[in-house]
């Protein structure tokens, strides 16, 4: 924790604008408090307007912005978040508690510019305007290719436990507090809650047909219904192909396949269109999802 409130002192200090502009607001407070406490003794010697101005001084936008980013890790280097490369190695995901004491150390590091006798930490205080509240952040760390592969890759976080194929509900997605690259294969991402569930999928901007693939590179076609579920029985398995050392599938055979296995589970048409075709064929985006059946360490 030490560690932290000096990390964010010199996060501050490196920022000269910045951390004069934390200097300025301070000193200009600590004059309005003096000027406070003699209205408040010798109220005659003051204009009415002048005792009526007794408003603290607005907390300047820049530095609102700062200290909302450090409460995010913007600007931690990464060996603080990862002090050994053997806590995150290749093609792995590891979440976490964001620690809500340390951001406080962090944040009044920060906020510690200015600071030289025991009233400046009275003075800071009472004019600090940051939220003190604790807060619930969880988050997680990827380290794969897959970050640099698909760059555009969506993050969904839930606080429940969820099954099956669905996607998160809108209503139960928990707020997406930050996501991104720390470098072209690390991701970090941070949820306003605790998540019990992560689904991470490529963007849906296309449609494609395609099969389903097995570790030993044997292609099938797993069936829907009328309703578009897929059903783990309704197979089409091997593939037909015309020339299967070129993957060059043969449609006619396959159709014909699809239609017979779809009678077999008494589903008829007049006439087997593209439509229906396309209904057993289109694949969506892959999605990936992470439930936590314990609690997050």
């Amino acid at each position: 924790y030490a560690a932290a409130w000096q990390l964010g002192q010199l996060l501050t200090i490196k920022n000269k604008k910045l951390a004069v502009s934390l200097f300025n607001w301070k000193r200009a407070n600590a004059q309005k408090l003096a000027q406070n406490n003699q209205q408040a003794l010798f109220p005659h010697i003051f204009t009415p307007n002048q005792l009526n101005n007794n408003n603290d001084l607005e907390f300047p936008p820049d530095i609102q912005t700062w200290f909302r980013e450090l409460g995010l890790l913007y600007h931690i280097p990464f060996n603080y978040l990862v002090p050994d490369e053997q806590m995150l190695p290749l093609e792995s995901i590891r979440f976490f508690w964001l620690d809500w004491f340390w951001v406080e150390c962090l944040l009044d590091g920060a906020f510690s510019i200015g600071r030289v006798q025991n009233s400046d930490v009275e003075q800071d205080e009472k004019t600090n305007p940051l939220n003190r509240q604790p807060q619930t952040i969880t988050g997680f760390l990827l380290r794969s290719e897959v970050v640099s592969g698909w760059p555009d890759l969506q993050i969904d976080g839930s606080n429940s436990l969820e099954t099956g194929d669905e996607f998160i509900p809108l209503e139960q997605r928990l707020k997406l507090l930050r996501c991104d690259r720390l470098s072209h294969n690390v991701l970090l991402c941070l949820f306003a809650g605790e998540i019990k569930t992560v689904d991470i999928y490529l963007k849906p901007e296309g449609l494609n047909f395609g099969f389903n693939e097995d570790k030993n590179n044997n292609f099938s076609r797993q069936l829907r219904d009328l309703q578009g579920n897929e059903q783990s029985d309704w197979k089409i398995n091997p593939i037909p192909f015309r020339n299967q050392a070129k993957n060059v599938i043969n449609i006619t055979a396959l159709i014909e396949e699809i239609e017979a296995e779809l009678n077999n589970q008494a589903i008829t048409f007049a006439q087997f269109t593209s439509a229906q075709f396309a209904l057993q064929m289109i694949q969506g985006a892959e999605k990936v999802r992470f439930s936590a059946h314990a609690r997050l360490l």
